[in-house]
């Protein structure tokens, strides 16, 4: 029933619908019979729900089209909280799973590529979907059906990505388009762009299968990026700047893990910098060649999770960053407190005047203040000092003056972050300090 519900939802626009299903219903409705039929006992109680491909071709005269819809999706609901006590029959699925396997090379022979590996999503069928075939990774791609599949395969483990980003890698791995993606300036920004775009939504999704194929991507583009205006080692020396620009937390913990004890340090606290910064030049130069960019991002802020996890592999938010020429006469720290005022107009100015910020602005700003503070949190200076606009002031008079300035119900959450890590408060803020907490007290009782 849920087959048939997601198939006529799929296809209800299209005019040759009642048509399509009465000259090709044998094909799609003899797989679904023929794996349904072997998901009893085990994939029941895993309450495992298989959705594979619905096709309808169009044929013409003698010859045939290329598929005309396709839909590929695969979903699987967990039941471990109610399925704990049930034993199963390991050998038997085994058994099921190469059958349905089995299946999947002769149904969709030429289209997808599996590998007998963990993925979220494919625990059922034991294998890892790792290329889509060009055009069912273009029909995927399309805006209005890349919505329905993903609020379709949400929050239940399905983790398309990987397979997206795969199959653009695997054009790589053919002699004609590598000659046509690499050596052509204007379609590279492109192509890596979106590659990189789909590891990022692997790595939010909590998937780690993408780090193996884009360690292959960044062997096979190093040559062309070396000779790219954009992606030139003198401003991204290694792909794995890229990756930390790009929140591909998964890909840096592993080449981190690579590294001896007294290397992973130093290579963290150099990779802090590109996690600070605040644009993605070359991420944007790629988004402005896509004509389907409506559900990208068109750029990504810094991110908590990156920062984090540099921080845990011995980043210093202390120390000066000297191997970042723009930024090497600052900390770690001051660049994030830096962040927070910089996205924000100057004070006193006609733009700052009684202006009502947006969500996205507001969560922004908040997601710089969750920097700071997770520096506090790991060892920052709370009274760090620095020169702002002709001014020698602290981090928390900043901070807390800019916040009063543009957004005062985040005053006091700023002023407390600080004096929690013991920051000092300046002579000139102790009356505000005592009137504004006053009034704040006896609000209260």
């Amino acid at each position: 029933m849920m087959i048939n519900h997601y198939v006529k939802s799929s296809l209800q626009e299209n005019v040759n619908y009642q048509r399509l299903c009465v000259e090709q219903p044998i094909e799609a409705l003899t797989l679904i019979r023929n794996i349904v039929s072997r998901a009893d006992g085990v994939f029941f109680k895993k309450a495992a729900s298989i959705f594979l491909i619905v096709r309808a071709a169009n044929v013409h005269q003698r010859s045939a089209q290329l598929l005309d819809k396709l839909m590929l999706s695969f979903a699987l609901d967990y039941g471990t909280s109610r399925f704990a006590d049930i034993k199963f029959n390991f050998q038997g699925l085994e058994l099921r799973n190469k059958e349905i396997n089995d299946h999947l090379k002769v149904r969709c022979a030429g289209l997808l590529e599996t590998v007998p590996r963990y993925s979220p999503g494919f625990e059922y069928l034991g294998r890892r979907v790792t290329y889509l075939h060009r055009s069912v990774r273009k029909y995927l791609e399309r805006p209005d059906i890349h919505q329905r599949f993903t609020k379709h395969s949400n929050g239940r483990g399905f983790e398309p990505h990987t397979a997206l980003m795969s199959s653009y890698i695997k054009e790589l791995q053919i002699s004609e388009p590598r000659k046509t993606i690499l050596n052509q300036p204007s379609s590279l920004p492109l192509f890596l762009a979106t590659v990189l775009h789909y590891a990022h939504d692997a790595d939010i999704a909590g998937s780690s299968a993408y780090v193996e194929p884009l360690d292959t991507f960044a062997t096979l583009t190093h040559s062309a990026r070396c000779k790219s205006i954009i992606w030139a080692p003198a401003r991204f020396s290694s792909f794995l700047h890229i990756a930390t620009k790009w929140d591909l937390c998964a890909y840096v913990r592993v080449v981190l893990e690579r590294l001896t004890s007294e290397t992973k340090g130093f290579v963290a606290h150099t990779l802090l910098a590109y996690a600070l910064a605040r644009t993605d030049e070359y991420y944007v130069h790629g988004m402005e060649q896509m004509e389907n960019s409506d559900y990208r991002r068109d750029r990504f802020p810094p991110s908590n999770r990156m920062i984090e996890l540099l921080l845990q592999y011995g980043a210093q938010p202390n120390k000066k960053l000297k191997d970042f020429p723009a930024l090497r006469e600052w900390t770690a720290f001051e660049i994030a407190v830096r962040n927070v005022c910089a996205i924000l107009p100057p004070v006193d100015t006609e733009e700052s005047e009684n202006r009502q910020y947006s969500e996205e602005e507001k969560s922004l700003v908040s997601n710089h203040l969750a920097i700071v503070k997770l520096m506090l949190d790991n060892g920052a200076d709370a009274n760090t000092t620095l020169t702002h606009q002709g001014r020698i002031i602290t981090s928390r008079k900043l901070l807390t003056e800019t916040m009063g300035k543009y957004w005062r119900s985040k005053e006091w959450n700023v002023d407390e972050m600080f004096r929690m890590k013991g920051g000092k408060l300046a002579p000139s803020m102790i009356r505000k300090w005592i009137m504004t907490r006053g009034k704040y007290w006896i609000g209260i009782y």
